[in-house]
């Protein structure tokens, strides 16, 4: 989430600069992006092998698939609350949205850097 910051802080920097293109969208190459995917994707893998290297090592056979279950169900109960957090993170900062509709407004950078 600090990539994901990072790259936010700067695409609002170019709004502040008023780097846009013709179609009115950012001025920001979709490259920026690239470097949080490689992150996303190497943390999955690894942590991925591991937790299945550990299940098939420790765990009892009749409690492989339940184990493997219960890793899927932490990574999804994850991304569930990080978007129960949007509305109140909304409710909280009322007078300044970080997540209005239009982002160009709103401080993303900083909702990525408290997931963080």
């Amino acid at each position: 989430m600090i990539a994901a910051g990072l790259v936010e802080t700067v695409r609002l920097r170019y709004v502040h600069e008023g780097k846009f293109t013709e179609s009115g969208a950012v001025d920001l190459n979709v490259f920026w992006q690239s470097f949080q995917y490689i992150l996303v994707g190497a943390s999955e893998v690894f942590a991925s092998v591991g937790q299945l290297e550990f299940f098939y090592d420790q765990a009892p056979d009749s409690m492989r698939s339940c184990c493997s279950a219960m890793a899927l169900l932490s990574l999804a109960i994850g991304g569930y609350s990080a978007g129960l957090l949007i509305p109140i993170v909304n409710a909280i900062t009322r007078e300044n949205k970080w997540i209005p509709k239009d982002l160009n407004e709103g401080r993303l950078d900083l909702y990525f850097y408290s997931l963080a």
